[in-house]
């Protein structure tokens, strides 16, 4: 956490005898050590050896570097030094106030100069110091004091910087809100808060952006921040807020186009902001009627009786541990380790937080902890969990009916579209060559469902910005069935007949015309060049005859037309078994605004002596009822990824078997074996995932080097083969 612990006192006071004592020797920077790191120890003019000092000015230089890297992170961190001088305190004042941090000062001045002299004499000859060291240093203590905003503690009050739990029984009610993101229509829905003067209020943090109300929240922050019965957390979102509040950069687009927009116009006073953000916790753990609450906004995967708050980096209460998609696993770790703690010690702990949720889990949907995070900016709900005195707990689901719906939006020319491209917070520009550049949309987009009619088109788009001319482009995002709640991506808009095509386990390769280097250009999602591009171009080659090359050039040269391949190679991990490196064209599309491409017959019928084509496997589904028997069926296949569905109208969607699906999972939980040596079981649901869960845990444990290079890179599907044949062969003995 965001906390500086100095020492000070001469050599012999006993500081380092100190960290050691409290457990906090892996936090603190030494100079001493680092002396050692930059020179040997020196020998006297009296035979002496002892520590070089001629290296200090590097040596400070580095412990200064450090110390900022570690208070980035929001790090505790201890410096074992003496800081006899006012000025040193200073500058680790001044740092630490640019960070946020609290800064403590252990006091060891208070012991005797002679018991400091006792205690230097009988150290090893190399950590000694002369005596008149330690003499100017009580000379310096006397007449350089310790600056004003720095905290004085002793030694036994080192312990107190420890975070402790907090009754908050005074209180009839604690509420816990979710993540606001800028929508205090459903937030003033949720409570009346200025009548509950006797309910304790915790916001796990990011209180703007991505709403339509920005504005209006942040003028309750500002209301409420100094209130005793609110504490207001910091979350991911509130470092755009300090920036604007302090005049700095915001490096993000949502927060630059609408936030701060919706905060000038509404007249927030950058002064007031700045003095309720000083306000921010990190976390807050807290008991209630005989539970203990753990709340931060990320979330922790152990309970804070293990691992001090003190001792966890800020940033990982601020975005939680590991990675977004991780958030499960952590919360699972959390809730085994709270159910052990629970049966040994009788005591409940549980975790609250918001901030990620990508598949929208339900909010107490693993034991002893609750998500808060529902999407409430994009139409979802504002979640919040209710303690009360009298009632118990209870979770409260608020719709949000006042957010940004996305627009179909429709540009006539592309210079108007690249203008819109580029203004979406959720697409990324990436340089490709001189004036071209690749337009895909964010993961963030894809974790919220931000889709309107400009971001699904980025997907493998190809826009020379200087000419305003699509160089190449894949088709607009489609989704799995199921996968979104949008009524676009459900089965009830397919216009019939619809046909089901193969859907190939490889990744898209893009295929168009480079004027520059007037050939080919060989794309990936995003790139001209890199690993995928380059796998591409080689199972592009290896698929067509030499002499059929000069025909792809032929048709693409004009700049007309995308070609849009599925790329089989065999330095990408599949799930799918394949034999060598091969390409299938998929499409023919259009270079326009506007997604058209070349009707499956003529494609079929003008390529398929050049490539392998997409494979028709159902050509005239009539109605929902013969769609959804189809589907049932489809599911069920076994050594496929699945099929895409198209309608008459371009409307695609992805329907995956349940034999994919599950391969997918277990090469999941079987990375996590090889990397951890653990794993969570809770997905498991068939006997045959049982099965090869365990002989791959058992072959974790027998060989972990084995296992680890027969997976190299995810390859699941050797594993898959070694275990049908033990199975096969247990089968036949």
């Amino acid at each position: 956490m965001k906390t500086l612990l100095l020492f000070r006192g001469a050599p012999g006071a006993g500081k380092s005898t100190l960290i050691k004592r409290w457990g906090i020797k892996g936090f603190a920077l030494s100079p001493d050590e680092m002396r050692t790191l930059y020179e040997s120890p020196n020998i006297g003019v009296d035979g002496q050896l002892s520590i070089g000092f001629h290296s200090d000015k590097k040596v400070w230089e580095t412990i200064y570097k450090i110390a900022e890297s570690r208070f980035a992170r929001g790090e505790f961190t201890v410096i074992d030094a003496t800081n006899s001088q006012t000025h040193e305190i200073l500058q680790w004042k001044n740092l630490a106030k640019k960070y946020g941090y609290r800064i403590y000062l252990c006091d060891m001045t208070d012991v005797p100069i002679e018991e400091c002299k006792r205690r230097n004499n009988g150290r090893t000859q190399v950590k000694r110091v002369p005596e008149e060291a330690i003499e100017k240093m009580y000379a310096r203590f006397a007449t350089q004091p310790v600056p004003s905003g720095v905290t004085i503690i002793k030694p036994d009050e080192i312990r107190n910087l420890l975070w402790k739990c907090e009754s908050v029984d005074k209180f009839d009610a604690v509420n816990i809100i979710g993540d606001v993101h800028g929508c205090m229509t459903a937030l003033n829905e949720l409570r009346n808060f200025d009548e509950d003067v006797n309910e304790l209020y915790i916001f796990v943090g990011d209180l703007c952006d991505r709403g339509i109300e920005n504005a209006e929240v942040v003028k309750f922050f500002i209301e409420h921040a100094y209130n005793p019965n609110f504490i207001f957390l910091e979350g991911n979102h509130e470092k755009h807020l300090r920036a604007w509040a302090n005049d700095k950069s915001v490096f993000s687009k949502e927060f630059n186009l609408h936030t701060a927009p919706q905060l000038a116009k509404a007249g927030i006073k950058k002064k007031d902001l700045r003095k309720a953000l000083q306000k921010l916790q990190q976390c807050f753990w807290f008991s209630f009627r005989g539970e203990e609450y753990f709340v931060s906004h990320g979330g922790i995967p152990v309970d804070p009786k293990s691992v001090n708050p003190l001792f966890i980096p800020t940033c990982d209460f601020i975005n939680g541990v590991g990675e977004y998609e991780d958030v499960y696993d952590v919360d699972r770790n959390f809730s085994m380790e709270a159910t052990d703690r629970y049966d040994i010690e009788r005591e409940r702990i549980n975790q609250v937080h918001g901030h990620r949720n990508p598949e929208t889990a339900d909010i107490d949907h693993i034991p002893n902890t609750y998500n808060l995070e529902a999407s409430v900016e994009f139409g979802g709900h504002l979640r919040a969990l209710r303690l009360d005195r009298e009632y118990g707990k209870r979770v409260d689901n608020i719709k949000n009916e006042v957010y940004r719906i996305p627009e179909e939006i429709k540009v006539e020319t592309v210079e108007k579209f690249v203008n819109q491209l580029q203004s979406s917070s959720y697409i990324a520009k990436k340089s490709v060559a001189p004036d071209l550049y690749s337009f895909n949309f964010t993961s963030q987009a894809f974790r919220h469902g931000i889709w309107d009619g400009v971001i699904t088109k980025a997907r493998g788009l190809f826009i020379n910005t200087t000419k305003n001319r699509i160089v190449a482009r894949s088709y607009d995002k489609f989704f799995n069935l199921g996968e979104m709640e949008n009524e676009s991506v459900t089965l009830r808009n397919m216009k019939y007949p619809v046909k089901a095509y193969l859907k190939e386990n490889g990744f898209l390769g893009i295929l168009a015309w480079d004027d520059a280097n007037d050939d080919l250009m060989f794309c990936s999602k995003s790139k001209a060049n890199g690993p995928y591009a380059d796998m591409f171009k080689q199972a592009f080659l290896q698929t067509i005859d030499e002499g059929a090359v000069d025909a792809f050039r032929e048709f693409l040269k004009d700049g007309k037309h995308t070609m849009v391949f599925e790329v089989i190679h065999e330095n990408d991990p599949h799930i799918i078994k394949y034999e060598g490196n091969k390409v299938v064209l998929l499409d023919i599309v259009s270079n326009e605004i506007e997604f058209k491409r070349i009707p499956y017959d003529t494609l079929y019928r003008n390529w398929l002596a050049y490539v392998p084509i997409k494979r028709c496997i159902m050509g005239n589904i009539r109605d929902e009822h013969d769609l959804h028997g189809f589907i049932e069926k489809i599911s069920k296949a076994k050594g496929i990824e699945g099929v895409v569905l198209e309608d008459t109208d371009n409307f695609m969607v992805k329907v995956k078997t349940d034999y994919y699906n599950s391969w997918k999972m277990l090469r999941r939980y079987t990375a996590e074996v090889v990397k951890t040596g653990r794993c969570r079981t809770g997905g498991l649901k068939t006997d045959e995932e049982m099965k090869f869960y365990e002989w791959m845990r058992t072959r974790n444990i027998q060989d972990h080097a084995a296992l680890k290079q027969d997976f190299n890179g995810g390859n699941i599907i050797k594993l898959r083969d070694m275990f049908n044949d033990e199975k096969q062969g247990k089968i036949l003995d």
